[in-house]
């Protein structure tokens, strides 16, 4: 008789519960996103094993970022702006923790983030402007980045070089 014959007899070992505690995120050692800062090419590492939130860094720009991993509870809720492409969000979802309870999670995002009950996000938001952020839905396996727009300044800086440069050369 083989071994593997003898072990087929045996009952199988038992997984991991299914229990609310559940969560794939924890099975992964690391989650990767995208640097958040305008500009920055960085890969930003939350370790899952440092818990269902804290604090990580982007490697490049040296960003601090808050983070958050967790399941969503219930369906998503918020408010869009009419005139651009963000959303305020509100999340009752379950951290990845040993014993997780119902949080809620806001911060602002795009208007067209997927995610529903059951699904598993990341979520990296800058401390000092939370508007500066990158929400990663693992189940799906799609990230959206939300970076804070330049405004008009640089348009018409650029706008009022160009008035000044012609001037000048009309002058000459």
């Amino acid at each position: 008789m083989r071994p593997d014959d003898e072990q087929a007899g045996a009952e199988e070992p038992p997984g991991r519960p299914e229990s609310a505690s559940s969560c794939l995120l924890t099975d992964e050692a690391v989650v990767v996103l995208p640097c958040a800062r305008p500009g920055c090419a960085g890969r930003v590492r939350v370790l899952t094993t440092l818990g269902p939130e804290g604090e990580v860094h982007c490697p490049l720009c040296r960003r601090a970022y808050f983070y958050v991993l967790g399941r969503l509870d219930s369906t998503p809720a918020g408010e869009a702006s009419p005139r651009s492409g963000v959303r305020s969000w509100r999340l009752r979802y379950l951290p990845c923790a040993e014993e997780p309870k119902q949080t809620l999670l806001t911060f602002v995002g795009h208007r067209d983030i997927e995610i529903g009950p059951g699904d598993e996000f990341a979520l990296i938001q800058q401390r000092e402007d939370r508007a500066q952020n990158v929400f990663r839905n693992v189940t799906l396996g799609r990230e959206w980045v939300v970076q804070p727009t330049t405004g008009c300044f640089p348009v018409l800086g650029l706008a009022l070089l160009v008035a000044c440069w012609w001037v000048l050369a009309l002058a000459t």
